[in-house]
């Protein structure tokens, strides 16, 4: 961004609403963990995703999907890495590279799917069926690992439905 002084006065102040901030410094780790002296209750997750899409069928009767891409995102070469670390010990570690590779997670479905003839927007619910009991004591946690460029995505949000348990 670039100011040209033109007059007199103080040059104009920039506001900005939309920023986005591209970095190649790979992988980024996000963590669920239980507070201090509590536990955690993980029960479900979900993975939302928005892509510059058009994601019906010519006939508009379902969703075009494909199984080998994240929406109109190519199969990612790394992928992101669902990281389960209980008491010292990883008991499932899982890397999805493609909406074919989170369907096959156990308790996967298609939640909601939209689009505007441009964007599409896709949400998948993970339900753990039982909840995965985070202990601070023991250092437990979860992770989800990001090792590509993810910047072709309009939006990736991986949230976790949790209960949080005082100890």
């Amino acid at each position: 961004m670039k100011t040209i002084d033109t007059g007199v006065g103080d040059p104009p102040d920039y506001y900005l609403d939309d920023i986005q901030i591209e970095e190649t410094s790979y992988p980024v780790e996000f963590t669920i963990e239980p507070d201090a002296g509590k536990w955690l209750h993980v029960n479900s997750y979900s993975i939302f995703l928005v892509d510059a899409y058009a994601a019906t069928l010519a006939d508009a009767t379902m969703p075009l999907l494909f199984y080998d891409k994240l929406l109109g995102v190519s199969s990612l070469e790394n992928g992101i890495l669902y990281r389960r670390n209980i008491s010292g010990e990883v008991p499932l570690s899982f890397p999805f590279r493609n909406l074919g590779d989170i369907l096959m997670f156990p308790g996967a479905r298609i939640e909601n799917y939209g689009a505007d003839g441009t964007n599409a927007f896709l949400k998948i619910l993970v339900d753990m069926g039982e909840p995965i009991i985070l202990r601070d004591e023991n250092d437990d946690n979860i992770s989800f690992q990001v090792a590509d460029n993810l910047t072709s995505l309009i939006k990736l949000v991986i949230s976790a439905n949790c209960k949080e348990e005082q100890r």
